[in-house]
């Protein structure tokens, strides 16, 4: 892993210095798009709390409004799926549901815009190291002081942690984010301190992992990690010699695949070491009944959040005797309910684009290696949301960390010059 970090000389892009009030008012209100009581439902509470943040990330990007109209615009596949998204109120099945959904998309994207604009991937990547940590201390604190609000109770998942995520997996997922953070952060500072820190905030977040007994986030932990040594394995034969590593690239995937087949013939075995039945816990019985309405509209959808929070939704929790059940578990059939089969091929050709540029980068660019981390949560996004619906469906935090993703790489291909 010492690839991370070495000797370099290109020349080296600065990132913009900010205020300690800007630096406060950007972690805040990553915990504020991470809190499901901020950013979850449909309730007149969620209005009220979304006008005023809005107004507040308003105020504060005012100044910037020509950058940060520009800075939408140079993503213009990203700016194509924003537009999809807003304009797919006029089909809904909910308008009034949608234009609430669509109050809380504008406004973590507006604030997602105003950080890509004025920051440096680097700059970013050190704000959220920041707030994954502020986070787990917060969600430990949460659940020694507040275990009642913050630990599971009743038959289903009793015992396990929820953090101020107010579910099992919410807090498992951050935590997958917050390792992959740590883990990059140690082996690309050279600073001793920052190297304690990041080991406690790595400590901390298996901790808490583990105490979420969220099982999916456990392997998705684990993929994560291992993507990240195959990938510094695979840029160090990239900078030895072209034909070696494209040769170890036809051998990873003859390899994958074969794993994807053990994998396949032994499912119901790998299930059961993790005390799971093949059906996901009930998923794929939930994904049955969906699909039938996915069919009814299939190129357009329900409009965004309009199935959820419509008459359809009821129907379903009638079929499955699952009371207020709002997704699908699943990303893939929850942005079908939402927008169609069209919306879906255009979101996916925007995540494509995005994959191929996070890739790129993450070899030709040279430095400390924080960069890393964006390919990481770029296939998290696409890995996590086969079992669970973690991307627009959900708290608002793993949109905001998609936009930025996607505009800071398309800033960072635009100059390849900027040392990460």
């Amino acid at each position: 892993m010492s690839n991370l970090s070495y000797p370099v000389n290109p020349p080296v892009l600065k990132a913009q210095s900010s205020s300690l009030p800007d630096k406060l008012f950007i972690i805040f209100s990553l915990l504020f798009f991470s809190l499901p009581q901020t950013t979850i439902g449909v309730s007149a509470n969620q209005v009220i709390v979304h006008f005023l943040m809005i107004g507040i990330v308003f105020s504060v990007a005012l100044y910037k409004i020509g950058p940060l109209i520009k800075t939408l615009l140079s993503d213009k596949m990203l700016f194509t799926v924003i537009l999809y998204i807003l304009i797919s109120i006029s089909w809904s099945a909910a308008p009034l549901a949608t234009a609430i959904f669509l109050l809380k998309f504008i406004t973590s994207t507006l604030f997602a815009m105003y950080v890509s604009s004025k920051y440096t991937l680097e700059s970013f990547f050190n704000f959220l190291v920041v707030f994954l940590i502020t986070s787990a201390i917060l969600s430990l604190m949460a659940g020694i002081l507040l275990p009642g609000y913050t630990i599971h109770t009743g038959v289903a998942h009793a015992g396990a942690w929820m953090g101020i995520y107010g579910h099992k997996n919410g807090l498992g997922t951050m935590c997958v984010l917050g390792i992959s953070a740590m883990l990059i952060w140690f082996f690309s500072t050279p600073d001793k301190i920052k190297k304690i820190i990041s080991v406690a905030g790595l400590s901390l977040s298996i901790s808490l992992l583990v105490l979420s007994t969220s099982r999916t986030a456990i392997v998705v932990s684990i993929v994560c990690t291992m993507i990240l040594v195959v990938h510094l394995g695979y840029r160090k034969l990239f900078r030895i010699h072209r034909s070696i590593f494209i040769s170890s690239i036809i051998f990873g995937m003859v390899t994958l695949a074969g794993a994807v087949y053990l994998v396949t013939v032994n499912l119901n075995s790998i299930f059961a070491l993790m005390d799971r039945n093949p059906d996901l816990t009930g998923r794929t019985e939930i994904w049955a009944v969906v699909m039938t309405y996915i069919k009814e509209r299939i190129w357009l959808g329900y409009g965004y959040g309009g199935f959820w929070n419509s008459g359809y939704a009821v129907k379903v929790w009638d079929t499955l005797q699952y009371p207020l059940l709002g997704s699908s578990h699943s990303g893939l059939y929850d942005l079908l309910l939402d927008f169609g089969a069209i919306g879906l091929m255009i979101i996916s050709i925007q995540y494509l684009f995005l994959l191929g540029r996070v890739i790129k980068l993450s070899f030709i660019k040279r430095g400390q290696g924080k960069i890393i981390w964006f390919l990481i949560f770029t296939l998290f996004m696409l890995i996590n949301n086969y079992s669970d619906s973690r991307f627009l469906n959900t708290t608002s935090i793993y949109w905001v960390l998609y936009v930025c993703t996607s505009i800071l790489m398309k800033k960072s291909y635009d100059s390849r010059n900027e040392v990460l």
